[in-house]
């Protein structure tokens, strides 16, 4: 089977329209869903700040889950992949504005006394109407402020 890439972003400077790939084995799974988009900036030191980036329609509820490692588990019924296992935590982030675009603003905590370093799971995750939709993973490295 082969898979079309996408059309060029649209930033500045134009991204690279994708290129198409063969899959000659395994399953692969359409999603009807418009993705979402997150991203957090790593690594980051204790006591800095963090920012959690999310992206999707005006109005999406956006979540996050924190786990201590990944997976990965395709559920086609949330239009996306389970890229974390049972969360450590869930966390409601916000709705997404007009501009469909939310920047949440996190100051790493303390990570305990003789602990140097270490590396979280993130997964958003959406509402979007009825609608439950799977989003991106983000590792999180997280180091003492030492480093």
């Amino acid at each position: 089977m082969t898979l079309h890439g996408g059309a060029a972003g649209t930033g500045t400077p134009p991204g690279f329209p994708g290129t198409s790939q063969f899959v000659a084995a395994g399953t692969v799974t359409p999603f009807d869903a418009e993705p979402t988009s997150f991203k957090a900036t790593s690594p980051v030191r204790e006591h800095q700040v963090v920012t959690l980036s999310f992206g999707g329609d005006p109005g999406d509820v956006q979540w996050l889950w924190l786990a201590a490692t990944p997976i990965q588990q395709v559920l086609p019924k949330y239009q996306g992949a389970l890229l974390t296992p049972p969360a450590l935590a869930t966390i409601l982030m916000g709705v997404l504005p007009a501009s469909g675009a939310l920047d949440v603003p996190v100051v790493l905590p303390e990570l305990g006394p003789g602990l140097e370093g270490l590396v979280a799971q993130l997964q958003s995750f959406v509402q979007r109407g009825s609608d439950w939709l799977l989003g991106p993973a983000s590792s999180l490295v997280a180091l003492d402020s030492s480093f």
